[in-house]
């Protein structure tokens, strides 16, 4: 995978400790079953940042006063700060929300990172004009300009409102890609000097964590080889494509199996997975199509490394976690053809377009019968893992230290 159009030679080669004083980094974290992608995400970070030698930087998580303690056991070995100000709903939240919404600032929490010697806000809101603590503010995806007709049309006044406020409030901005670069530049043109490019690499799983064959096939009730499919069931990631090209494919007495892991609720769509088991019902591939919902991560990179390929139908991503642990376990990988997909740019991969049903069908059937290949290369027998995605990795880390270094001290994108 390329690195950062932005400044690639200068995040490969730059020293992993940034000159100067140790910087602390906070990071807002919601420890909750209803924001697993942003623990994920964050603790995905935080662990590429510790992998390296001697990165130059402590991270404070800053979360609410309940947080879901096994969440918080999950994570990477960080300084935790609890109050009820970040506490979704709280009166102190409230209070907050409403001063920063009318005011572009926000006094309480720059007062609570300040006592805890904060040198950075990463990844969450603007402190206001005049704050001695920088912040990268993130977008995460601009879904919501590609296919509105999922989003309820005061989610689109409020997700622009909200981009427009962090491009105002925030030293630095953050985006996924460099298409998603592309579309915040679309709507807004004045973030250019701003704009950050951070592409998401995940873990290289460990060989040791992974779950034997027989054990998976145990406790989910399946037989034989698979396809993965670990995709939440949100309407924009497009299960049903693939349940309709594996309808397609027994209807010519072709079968295979499709398993899928990932939450079932959709916040904008309620309705909606309970449509996809109607399809799954009429189609009459409930045998074939196989949900396993969310399960332990260690049982996920157990199925990635043990499929016969992986499938990402989805009509749009910022930057697509599945493909990036596909190509981290040397998996093959069918793919929707979608700008971001293409700059994630896998070695082994079949591209179709998202609502071409039948060119799916026929793609997945070609990697069905072909000669297994072995298992992944992230995490084989010997334990060694795949070298381009250490290195993708690495270079994440490096590039998020990069642009902490560029908040910190007013250097250019």
């Amino acid at each position: 995978m390329p690195l950062p159009a932005a400044a690639p030679a200068a995040a490969a080669a730059q020293p992993d400790a940034p000159a100067g004083p140790r910087r602390r980094i906070a990071l807002h974290v919601e420890f909750s079953d209803g924001w697993l992608g942003g623990v994920n995400y964050f603790g995905n970070l935080v662990r590429a940042v510790q992998e390296l030698p001697a990165p130059g930087v402590e991270f404070v998580v800053v979360t609410g006063r309940r947080p879901d303690e096994r969440l918080l056991a999950g994570f990477p070995p960080v300084e935790v700060v609890r109050d009820a100000m970040v506490e979704r709903w709280s009166a102190p939240w409230l209070r907050r929300k409403l001063h920063q919404k009318f005011t572009l600032s926000d006094p309480p929490l720059r007062r609570l990172l300040q006592r805890h010697g904060v040198d950075l806000l990463s990844h969450a809101g603007y402190l206001g004009a005049g704050s001695p603590i920088p912040t990268l503010g993130w977008v995460p995806d601009f879904q919501h300009l590609h296919l509105p007709e999922v989003f309820r049309r005061w989610d689109l006044v409020r997700r622009n409102a909200e981009i427009a406020r962090i491009v105002r409030g925030c030293t630095r901005v953050i985006v996924s890609s460099e298409s998603a670069r592309g579309d915040l530049l679309r709507i807004a043109p004045e973030a250019a000097a701003k704009a950050e490019v951070l592409r998401f690499a995940g873990p290289v799983p460990a060989a040791a964590r992974l779950v034997d064959l027989p054990t998976l096939q145990a406790r989910y009730g399946f037989a034989g080889d698979f396809v993965f499919l670990p995709n939440q069931y949100w309407s924009h990631k497009n299960h049903l494509a693939v349940i309709r090209a594996v309808a397609a494919l027994r209807r010519d007495g072709r079968r295979l199996t499709v398993l899928s892991t990932g939450k079932t609720a959709d916040y904008r769509q309620p309705d909606f997975f309970a449509g996809v088991e109607a399809e799954i019902a009429r189609l009459g591939v409930a045998e074939d199509y196989r949900v396993l919902g969310v399960l332990p991560y260690d049982d996920v990179a157990s199925l990635l490394h043990h499929c016969r390929f992986v499938v990402n139908p989805s009509r749009f991503e910022g930057w697509s976690t599945t493909v990036e642990e596909a190509k981290a376990a040397g998996k093959p990988i069918v793919l929707s053809d979608i700008p971001v997909h293409r700059e994630q740019a896998p070695a082994d991969a079949d591209f179709f377009a998202p609502q071409d049903v039948e060119q799916l069908a026929t793609l997945m059937w070609r990697r069905w019968t072909a000669p297994a290949g072995p298992a992944g290369r992230a995490a084989d027998g010997s334990g060694a893992p795949d070298g381009d995605a250490v290195a993708r990795r690495r270079a994440f880390a490096r590039t998020y230290l990069a642009i902490v270094e560029r908040a910190c001290s007013g250097g250019a994108p």
